[in-house]
């Protein structure tokens, strides 16, 4: 790939990353935090593919790709148990939900 096309792919996805980490904070709710997160996680993830053409950058990227989508997999049980608690997916009710039983959740994770 030309240099000049493998810096507009960095500029690109980059963009796309930092995108993905300003709204992640921004998140009202699990469904727009999880959205978020997952497109951060995109766009780190083909930042690691960059230079596809080699093999341990294609093995580097398969493995974050397993272990982010593992972490996540993490992030919605956890998210689905305080929605139990909570009775509601937002997180201002996370907050009312008793000030002990999000941490506990989270720890036990």
């Amino acid at each position: 790939m030309p240099l000049i096309r493998r810096a507009a792919v960095l500029g690109a996805f980059y963009n796309l990353f930092l995108l993905g980490m300003c709204l992640v904070p921004a998140a009202r709710n699990v469904f727009s935090f999880l959205f978020c997160w997952e497109w951060m996680t995109l766009g780190s993830f083909f930042l690691v593919l960059l230079e596809h053409e080699k093999a341990e950058s294609r093995q580097a990227g398969y493995i974050y790709f397993v272990m982010s989508q593992a972490g996540t997999a993490f992030l919605f049980v956890a998210f689905f148990l305080l929605q139990r608690a909570a009775g509601s997916w937002g997180f201002d009710a996370f907050e009312t939900a008793g000030p002990m039983q999000a941490p506990a959740i989270v720890f036990s994770m």
